[in-house]
């Protein structure tokens, strides 16, 4: 069975990153004038910074700037990757993660770059490529416990897309993203443990398919759904209510937990504008 690419969800890429064009007709270069305290902030930290030489910290805050504000990308791209890949001096700057190879890493700096280029909404800076984007992913996750960074990490060897595909880690990382509180982790690997086997599949019956070889455990999934549900995740939370309202092997449907979670849905929906993706109706 072909697997299927796996797309990012642009609502988990919580900054306004991919959100500014390169070339946009309209785009003033010259942005009004900043508030007084944040222009003091980022004079610091283009001094902190000093052209890259300086606090890879200071360079990831001054590169935000540059290309979300400034739409000046090539720089913001170039503060980026020095900042994911910064030569380490006798002290680990603060926020940075020891590389043990001689560098440090800024961890969002990383994603940014990953972000970069997976999304390839920047191809003349940087090209789209999910294998450079996996690397860049996988600096900012291990050893940097950038939980956004393993989950599209973790995603990527699901699919096979840019890396070998590699379920236990991929599962791993899922799993650990979620104790650490990344929703959409709990969530992805609840959907796993629910997945039906293939009918026309050589699989088991507690088997998703050949290739994932993941085992159904619906107790498990509703763990994590409530867990993020807890966190505000909407289609965890309609999910979970579904749950319950059909109930699963070692889940028994319960009509008073699928009021409850129901109830939740509809209200995470209405706080947050409307209809969600993956929470229809119940």
């Amino acid at each position: 069975m072909a697997s299927k690419k796996y797309e990012p969800d642009p609502d988990h890429f919580p900054d306004e990153f991919d959100q500014v064009g390169m070339d946009d007709p309209d785009f003033d270069p010259k942005p009004k004038a900043l508030d007084p305290v944040y222009a003091e902030r980022i004079a610091a930290y283009e001094r902190d910074c000093a052209d890259g030489a300086g606090s890879a910290t200071a360079c990831h805050h001054l590169a935000e700037f540059k290309g979300v504000v400034l739409n000046q990308w090539r720089e913001a791209a170039r503060l980026f990757e020095g900042a994911c890949n910064h030569t380490r001096s006798e002290y680990l700057t603060p926020g940075c993660v020891d590389m043990g190879d001689g560098t440090e890493a800024y961890p969002a700096a990383c994603f940014n770059m990953a972000k970069l280029a997976f999304s390839g909404q920047k191809p003349t800076i940087v090209p789209q490529s999910d294998a450079v984007a996996s690397k860049y992913f996988e600096r900012a996750c291990n050893p940097g416990g950038h939980t956004p960074s393993c989950y599209h990490l973790a995603m990527l060897k699901l699919a096979g897309n840019g890396v070998a595909r590699d379920t236990p880690q991929a599962l791993k990382l899922l799993e650990e993203a979620c104790e650490e509180n990344e929703a959409i982790s709990c969530y992805q690997l609840s959907g796993l443990l629910l997945r039906k086997s293939q009918p026309n599949g050589e699989a088991t019956e507690k088997s998703i398919d050949d290739k994932l070889g993941v085992s159904r455990d619906p107790e498990k999934a509703a763990e994590l759904l409530e867990k993020g549900c807890n966190m505000g995740h909407a289609p965890a939370c309609f999910n979970l209510s579904v749950l319950y309202k059909n109930g699963d092997d070692g889940v028994k449907a319960d009509p008073k937990k699928f009021a409850i979670f129901k109830s939740i849905t509809e209200n995470l929906i209405k706080q947050q504008g409307g209809k969600i993706e993956g929470t229809q109706a119940l």
